[in-house]
């Protein structure tokens, strides 16, 4: 997730991602990540969070991440702005 798009939706948006890389080969990686993000009108910013969990080799290496995510948006003209981001 990228940070400066948090909460560029309306509503609530909710990510789910799963990767198997070369699964064919013993012991291959394997991520799974889920995010959640909401747009705040009131302040022209986003908030989420999300969380990461890999299993590298025969489940030997595993690591798991969790972050906060928050967003500001500022309009620079009616058709343009500018939104940064801080993981």
């Amino acid at each position: 997730m990228n940070p400066a798009l948090t909460g560029q939706d309306r509503g609530y948006k909710m990510n789910f991602n799963y990767r198997n890389q070369l699964p064919l080969i013993d012991g291959n990686f394997v991520t799974r990540m889920f995010g959640i993000q909401k747009k705040i009108n009131s302040i022209n910013s986003g908030i989420g969070a999300y969380l990461v969990s890999d299993a590298e080799g025969h489940n030997t290496i595993n690591t798991a991440t969790a972050g906060l995510l928050f967003s500001k948006s500022f309009n620079l003209s009616e058709k343009v702005s500018l939104s940064i981001g801080v993981n």
